[in-house]
């Protein structure tokens, strides 16, 4: 009959055990099931409508034409048509002639390379991976010129017997170092609302600054070895007019050996306010 497919549709058949093994005869199966639900998504043109297109005595198409009731196999046709698969290149382009590939060959190696591109989620940059170098450099006591102090033959193991105390000893020194430094906490409130503030002894950071900066970076004076004469230049709260007169006064009174110390508090919102800038809130 004209526009009746004379193939029967595919159906899922018994798969025929030929003594072989399990795979071939599994494989049979899916593939007749796949086939059969192929034939239930399409759907043969009418030869009929070809007919009434061209007359009566237009000729039947050798290819028959079927719609496909499956948005997937229209997109599946869509992009085998534009040949994206055939234009795609490989993602990676080489970056020398003769890539150093298999380096990584050993249990270890292979350790730090899975290191390397998992931690953190995303894998260190590429700063980040000459930084472990050199460390690992130092690690591998390799590296010129390094001390050989009384752990220089020591392994990790000697030192922290698991993590948790390999943790606790990182925890324990930043604590201390924290603490020596002089920081403080406190909390602080206002208008009912509690905050918990950090922050050092002013005095104690600028006699650690003088005593550990050079004789020759150190400014005493506004003018350098004398105050600045008045004028109408202010690029710094430092360089005012009242700070150079309180300059005259305390070498007049103390001697050339004196000096004023001045400190000036900011924070972002004053500074963007002295600089002359705007900012806008949402």
């Amino acid at each position: 009959m004209d526009g009746v497919d004379s193939n029967p549709p595919l159906v899922p058949a018994e798969a025929v055990s030929d003594g072989g093994s399990d795979f071939s005869t599994g494989s049979g199966a899916v593939s007749a099931d796949l086939n059969a639900l192929y034939e239930m998504v399409r759907t043969q043109v009418n030869d009929e409508d070809h007919a009434g297109e061209g007359g009566a005595s237009a000729a039947v198409p050798a290819t028959r034409e079927y719609s496909y009731g499956v948005a997937s196999t229209h997109i599946r046709a869509l992009y085998e048509h534009m040949q994206d698969v055939q234009r795609a290149t490989p993602l990676a382009e080489p970056r020398r002639k003769k890539p150093h590939t298999g380096k990584f060959k050993s249990y270890r190696l292979r350790a730090l390379q899975n290191f390397v591109l998992n931690v953190g989620g995303a894998g260190l940059s590429l700063s980040e991976q000459e930084r472990l170098f050199d460390f690992l450099d130092v690690w591998d006591r390799t590296r010129p010129d390094m001390p050989a102090d009384d752990g220089h033959r020591k392994t990790l193991r000697d030192s922290f017997s698991n993590a948790n105390e390999f943790r606790n000893a990182i925890a324990d020194d930043l604590h201390m170092a924290v603490n020596e430094a002089g920081w403080r906490k406190v909390e602080l409130v206002e208008d009912g609302e509690k905050y918990e503030a950090y922050f050092r002894s002013v005095m104690g950071v600028v006699r650690s600054v003088v005593a550990n900066a050079k004789a020759a970076a150190m400014k005493w004076w506004s003018g350098g070895s004398a105050p600045a004469p008045l004028d109408n230049r202010r690029e710094t709260p430092m360089n005012g007019e009242v700070y150079k007169v309180m300059e005259k006064t305390v070498i007049d009174e103390h001697g050339p050996n004196s000096a004023i110390l001045g400190i000036h508090l900011y924070s972002d919102s004053s500074q963007l306010s002295w600089s002359g800038g705007k900012s806008l809130c949402f």
